[in-house]
């Protein structure tokens, strides 16, 4: 089994064990302009075989492992959690978050961001509060 799938199903097995229903997994269909169909179909059947190894036994709870997101691509990711408002500036790759799987991250999703309209307030705020405090004009850029 891969690593994947273990570590999918050892959350599963945690939610089974803490009297949970399902597991969600976040997974979705990539960064392309349309659905990745293989990784898509390939998620879906790893989610079903993983709840369905994970409810075995005569005295199991069953537990699902959903994947809501599957179907989405990166753009619809964004837009979704701007649509939320989601802090997304806690990404465990956002600013200066080490090693070249941070950089890859931040160089995939930070155009897709900017593209759905997502502007970074805080820097904003911050320039606005240093401008105000040190007697300069704030500017606009």
């Amino acid at each position: 089994m891969g690593a994947l799938s273990g570590e999918l199903l050892a959350a599963a097995q945690a939610a089974r064990d803490a009297r949970l229903d399902a597991v969600v997994w976040p997974v979705h269909a990539g960064p392309g302009p349309e659905p990745d169909l293989d990784a898509l179909a390939e998620a879906v059947d790893r989610a079903l075989l993983v709840s369905g190894l994970a409810s075995l036994g005569r005295w199991s709870r069953s537990v699902e492992v959903l994947t809501p997101y599957v179907d989405l691509i990166d753009e619809q990711i964004a837009d979704l959690a701007l649509d939320m408002d989601l802090p997304v500036w806690t990404c465990w790759w956002w600013g200066d978050a080490p090693g070249p799987e941070a950089a890859r991250e931040r160089d995939r999703w930070m155009p897709v961001l900017a593209r759905q309209g997502w502007v970074d307030r805080r820097t904003l705020a911050t320039v606005r509060v240093a401008s105000v405090t040190s007697g300069a004009t704030p500017r606009r850029s």
